[in-house]
């Protein structure tokens, strides 16, 4: 029976870390610690809940124009198709109007209603649809800085557009956001940013 200790010494041997059963026995090689994540891994740590704070769309006036093309658009139709009895060229001024309904109109309204922000207390998400959906997403320990812009049309509105640029470079835009000051005020806070 071998004893533990070595013979002139009286101490125990160095033996090293224990085995577990199933697994090669380890060459020496450092590994990296458990806590380092790529940055662009967008799940937030183990044991931390991730809450969705809002979810919002661009702002409605994004579809006035989109409106009133479906408005005027459908009353010249009906129009056309009254005069269609008598001769005249109606009939392509209907087809014309039937095209700018769709394409001015009704697109425009489909692509607002399939676009959506998420902002939760671990990233910003952005989902668009064109026509498939199409999710980005930027988690907001990597952001570096976070901006807000607006035209005149928008700060009639309240909304802008907000930037989010993050220390490798990627950005990410939130277009028309409504109550555009609050959303980035919050954004701030969430990437720890308040005064950029």
């Amino acid at each position: 029976m071998s004893s533990p200790f070595a013979p002139g010494g009286g101490h125990p041997q160095h033996a090293g870390p224990p085995q577990v059963a199933g697994q090669p026995e380890s060459s020496g090689a450092a590994y990296p610690p458990r806590h380092a994540q790529p940055a662009h891994q967008a799940q937030p740590p183990r044991g931390v809940a991730e809450v969705t704070i809002a979810r919002i769309r661009q702002h409605a006036n994004r579809i006035v124009i989109p409106s009133l093309v479906i408005i005027v658009c459908a009353a010249f139709i009906g129009y056309a198709f009254r005069e269609l009895r008598e001769s005249g060229p109606w009939l392509w001024w209907g087809i014309i109007a039937a095209v700018a309904l769709v394409l001015l109109g009704f697109v425009p309204i489909i692509l607002w209603l399939r676009t959506r922000y998420t902002i939760t207390t671990y990233r910003t998400s952005t989902r668009k649809g064109q026509p498939h959906n199409t999710t980005h997403e930027l988690p907001h320990h990597v952001v570096s800085s976070v901006e807000m812009r607006r035209n005149a049309w928008q700060a009639i509105f309240g909304s802008g557009t907000i930037t989010l640029l993050s220390v490798s470079g990627l950005r990410m835009q939130l277009r028309d956001v409504p109550n555009a000051v609050t959303v980035t005020q919050a954004l701030r806070e969430l990437t720890g940013n308040p005064e950029r």
